[in-house]
């Protein structure tokens, strides 16, 4: 029988197993990229990649990146799962799921407590441990319709660079945004967020109070500004980029915007006729339980059993307490409920009401217990921004 061996890559091995493998499952190929184009990129050089072998020839690799994400108001490690690929001729064996595995036992010995990805199908890391965000969407707009703007008296002004000239400023703004926003993740390490865009930021009073990354793409006829990155403080913020998008009317035809899933575009103004999709829903999970503490959360307490097959160290009774509004987490012997690793992050990120978790299979708790939790972990609309 063959044997499967998995080990973290190093040197120029990852560069030459991740080449080989990725670009085959997500370029257009042949031909393949030379390896300097392939290792240039920062999230290349950074990535921890792990090599799945079958009697030493890599049939499968995985990768992931360390983020910092705001999880209820607490900054923690992250790691941004990507490049999850199998050779076409070792699919089906459940490769994907063995180097899986092994890549959480990495995150928890690097002490990461929290993971995000990308699902090529939600159902297949569900049974991995993650559960779902709400869906971001994507806005389309005709520019006429912010026309009305140009007749508005607003305080302030949009200072207008390229991101690369305004990177310093970009940086510190996102950051502002990351130390309130429940679920974003950022890169701590980034010398560039994303491809060449302007960058408009609305000052007032020589504050800035929003800013947008934004690119004009398109021919003459039909040409579109797209917003990958639209963040403000305050209404006085977001109607003056607003505003800078009517300044726009006679050079592009629409305006795209990507948009987080606590944002409601039809609201902005009357008759914007926006052109809403839904776009592809980032899944999460906890990687470690006993590093989950610190985070915000309402009065209450409760304990309860957690099971997880995939990271074994996670099993066992814990006791959540909010302590002057802090989450402490410490070990016990006894347990009001039984969870499932999928609930608890459920419950965490506050994606999934725990009356749900019954049917889903997460857990069994009562009636008043559900009462505690939803006061512990209200509702909450996460929003991880970077996309990997």
């Amino acid at each position: 029988m063959s044997q499967v061996t998995i080990r973290q890559l190093t040197d120029d091995e990852r560069f030459i197993v991740s080449r080989d493998l990725m670009s085959y499952a997500f370029r257009s190929t042949p031909p393949l990229p030379s390896l300097e184009e392939w290792s240039q990129p920062d999230y290349m050089k950074n990535a921890a990649i792990l090599g799945l072998f079958r009697e030493e020839k890599p049939l499968a690799c995985v990768a992931y990146s360390t983020m910092i994400q705001n999880v209820r108001g607490k900054l923690y490690p992250n790691a941004a799962v990507w490049g999850v690929v199998t050779h076409p001729a070792a699919r089906r064996n459940g490769y994907s799921r063995q180097i899986l595995n092994a890549l959480m036992h990495h995150m928890h010995e690097a002490g990461i407590p929290f993971s995000n990805l990308y699902p090529f199908r939600e159902s297949f890391y569900d049974r991995l441990g993650y559960t779902t965000f709400p869906q971001t969407r994507t806005v389309r707009i005709p520019a006429e319709s912010f026309a009305p703007l140009l007749r508005k008296e607003l305080k302030g002004h949009v200072e207008l660079t390229s991101n690369s000239d305004g990177f310093s400023t970009q940086k510190a703004y996102l950051a502002h945004q990351h130390q309130q926003t429940h679920g974003m993740a950022l890169d701590p390490s980034a010398k560039s967020y994303g491809h060449t865009s302007w960058q408009a930021t609305a000052t007032i009073g020589g504050e800035p109070r929003a800013m947008m990354l934004y690119t004009i793409t398109g021919e003459e006829e039909d040409r579109e500004m797209e917003v990958p990155c639209f963040f403000y403080d305050d209404s006085p913020g977001k109607y003056l980029l607003l505003a800078w998008f009517a300044r726009h009317i006679d050079q592009v035809k629409h305006v795209k915007l990507h948009l987080p899933p606590t944002e409601f575009p039809e609201t902005w103004l009357p008759d914007l006729r926006p052109m809403i999709q839904a776009e592809e829903a980032p899944m999460a999970r906890i990687i470690t339980v006993a590093g989950i503490g610190g985070l915000n959360c309402g009065a209450g307490e409760f304990s309860a059993r957690i099971s997880d097959p995939i990271c074994p160290w996670n099993n066992g009774s814990y006791h959540f307490a909010s302590i002057d509004g802090t989450l402490h987490v410490n070990a016990t012997t006894q347990a009001d409920c039984q969870l499932t690793i999928q609930g608890l992050t459920a419950l965490v990120y506050g994606t999934h009401d725990p009356e749900t978790f019954a049917l889903r299979e997460w857990g069994d708790s009562s009636p008043e217990l559900q009462v505690r939790l939803r006061t512990m972990f209200t509702p909450q609309l996460p929003y991880l921004y970077s996309r990997y």
